[in-house]
């Protein structure tokens, strides 16, 4: 157990305030470009949020952008990247990013603000990455965080088991090390578990670099600690402190669970302690702060009818037992079946072909009103519909092609993503892009799109957000962007619902300095 005298200390170091920044007037504004050594490349194009942000970069050289999803992170940082190289500080930045489409997202975010900079996407084996990482000259390396860790690890034989497992590549890791002078962490949750491989290379690299930032518009969702994690590779332990179990105790309370391990709960109390504390290396702006477009949100109820609404009712049934008899399991399965029971479909694995497989009903409600809608929308304005299951992607798009209304298609399974991408960016006839929520969540620019309808929302209050900001993002199209939940009338779709606010609160209030958790 920690000392509380050591806690209090933790607590009260004299952590500096940034959050007067974004109170700085034009004139100081101007007053701040003019003082720099150099003249800052790109400014012209930024916005006022992102010249403040490009400013406090600046000055810290190491900090974290919790700008909302939408609000122009990337150019922003690609301002950045220019300006220390244009100062001769920076030979080559590292970008790491969630997912492959992701890539293409920088590319042409590069190729829009500064045609003129270099950059290099990784492909190829994890050997050609690494042989294209040492033999270029570009400004800019992009690669998602999942190939970059490969590139850094080698498998080896671990435990009694002498199971095949990645393990961090020491020599590479420090070659890399000397390769680059900036990481770049897009959408930093990607290191925000401190148990994973991720996070322990990205937090070697680190030590070495002069430049280090990441942007994040939902940095955690209904548990904050994901934070500790994500600012320590940026400042090494400076604001949340050195370690885990310091962080922990001065913001959660200890819990011994059934299984008899330790579980954590944050102390909502404290959340102003943690927004004064995150302000020594953060700097937050959320959507109306910045030049977003309005955003409608609207709730469409349905009612489930026939066979579906028996089989859900039989669903919550067993789940009211799983959660009385605590089977976490159980609830899990039962959670997931009042999802797909009120998207019109019951999965099930076929013990004959010993593959999962699908019961579909002969009235799925929530699909036509999905159509209805869609039917009224395209044509004058493209859509999005968000997804989580594949069976309901496959359905909407085999409706709409019987309706003989173009689609494109991002999930698990799409071979080139970029393909529909740009189908759905440049071709007039393809009017709707249905979009799993996890394939394509992250990093799109969608803002071609006015409407977003979710056929089944993320849980994730945090994958929420980012989803919505796939087409809700400064540069939009449209001066308003409309948002539609298809909502089952008392059913999981509500609850998910009100999921969302308890976890936005929480964000508010950590990141804003919001009174209301």
């Amino acid at each position: 157990m920690i000392p509380k005298l050591t806690i209090e200390a933790y607590l009260k170091r004299p952590l500096k305030d940034w959050s007067w920044y974004k109170n700085l007037t034009d004139a100081k504004l101007a007053v701040r470009r003019d003082g720099l050594i150099e003249d800052p490349p790109i400014w012209r194009r930024l916005h006022r949020h992102q010249k403040i942000g490009f400013l406090f970069g600046v000055r810290l050289k190491r900090a974290c952008f919790w700008y909302d999803t939408g609000t122009g992170k990337s150019l922003l940082s690609l301002a950045l990247i220019r300006y220390f190289h244009k100062r001769g500080k920076l030979g080559r930045a590292l970008v790491l990013v969630p997912n492959k489409v992701n890539k293409a997202e920088w590319a042409r975010e590069i190729t829009k603000h500064s045609p003129r900079t270099e950059y290099e996407i990784l492909k190829g084996t994890s050997a050609e990455k690494w042989a294209a990482l040492q033999a270029t000259r570009a400004l800019i390396v992009i690669e998602t965080y999942a190939g970059f860790i490969r590139m850094m690890s080698s498998p080896q034989k671990v435990g009694r088991r002498k199971k095949r497992k990645l393990v961090p590549d020491a020599a590479r890791v420090a070659e890399a090390s000397k390769l680059l002078d900036m990481l770049l962490l897009d959408e930093s949750g990607g290191v925000g578990n401190h148990l994973s491989l991720t996070y322990r290379i990205c937090k070697k690299l680190s030590e070495n670099f002069p430049y280090v930032f990441a942007l994040n518009g939902t940095p955690f969702g209904r548990d904050p600690t994901p934070l500790w994690a994500q600012m320590f590779v940026v400042d090494r332990g400076e604001t949340l402190g050195k370690t885990l179990g310091l962080f922990r105790a001065a913001f959660f309370s200890e819990y011994i669970n059934f299984w008899g391990g330790a579980e954590y709960t944050f102390k909502k109390r404290e959340a102003h302690k943690l927004n004064r504390m995150i302000a020594n290396r953060s700097l937050r702006y959320t959507a109306d702060e910045s030049d977003l477009p309005q955003v409608v949100r609207i709730k469409k109820h349905f009612d489930l009818e026939g066979q579906a609404e028996v089989y859900y009712k039989k669903a919550l049934e067993n789940l009211r037992k799983a959660w009385k008899g605590r089977n976490t399991r159980a609830i899990k399965n039962e959670f997931m079946r009042l999802r797909q029971l009120s998207s019109g479909y019951l999965g099930y694995k076929d013990e004959d072909e010993g593959k999962s497989a699908q019961l579909a009903f002969d009235e799925t409600p929530k699909l036509d009103l999905c159509l209805s809608l869609l039917e009224s929308i395209v044509t004058d304005h493209k859509a999005v519909v968000f997804h989580e299951f594949t069976f309901s992607g496959t359905a909407i798009c085999r409706e709409l092609t019987k309706m003989g209304i173009g689609c494109a298609r991002i999930y698990g399974g799409t071979k080139d993503t970029e393909a529909e991408l740009r189908r759905f960016t440049n071709d007039e006839d393809c009017r709707v892009l249905a979009l799993n929520n996890h394939a394509g969540g992250l990093g799109l620019n969608l803002q071609v799109a006015r409407y977003g309808l979710y056929y089944e929302s993320p849980v994730s209050a945090r994958m929420r957000k980012q989803t919505e900001a796939r087409i809700w993002r400064q540069g939009s199209d449209h001066s308003k962007v409309i948002l539609y939940d298809l909502v089952m009338a008392h059913g999981v779709d509500e609850k998910i619902l009100a999921f969302h606010a308890q976890g936005k609160s929480l964000l508010d209030a950590i990141l804003d300095g919001s009174e209301t958790v």
